[in-house]
């Protein structure tokens, strides 16, 4: 019966693309303090992939960085545990390597739960898969 459900489980986790977060912490003496929430190898034959946020830090911005392919970004649909939802219009093509500016959380401080990844690939890329990473900012780590 255990092997069933995590089989269940493992399957389901593959066809919504989720991934779970990862604490690294990116630091420079002259930049605020970054943290690694999660990363994520876009599906591109899905519009949607979600990373869930396994944190229990507050974040007040976020950005993403794309490797291995170019991504047509449409929206980051980020969610929270008390404030709800944030859909961010991104509406651009992100080529390798390339990363989007800050993102701000409505009401600054935000614990989030899951980022959902709308998004396209161009028709020359079909063959690879852009992968994402999710970076998060701490209000109090902003200099």
């Amino acid at each position: 019966m255990k092997k069933a459900v995590f089989l269940l489980m493992w399957l389901l986790a593959g066809k919504c693309g989720v991934m779970f977060g990862q604490p690294v912490v990116l630091n420079s003496n002259d930049k605020p303090l970054w943290h690694k929430i999660g990363e994520i190898s876009l599906d591109f034959h899905e519009n949607r992939d979600a990373i869930v946020v396994q944190s229990d830090e507050k974040f007040g911005s976020v950005k993403f960085i794309v490797t291995e392919a170019p991504v047509e970004m449409l929206d980051l649909e980020i969610f929270c545990e008390i404030e709800g939802l944030q859909t961010v219009r991104i509406n651009a093509n992100v080529q390798v390597p390339g990363e989007s500016k800050p993102i701000d959380l409505n009401n600054g401080e935000w614990k989030l739960k899951r980022i959902v990844f709308v998004s396209n690939t161009e028709p020359s890329n079909r063959d690879k898969k852009g992968h994402v990473e999710i970076w998060g900012i701490k209000p109090k780590d902003v200099k």
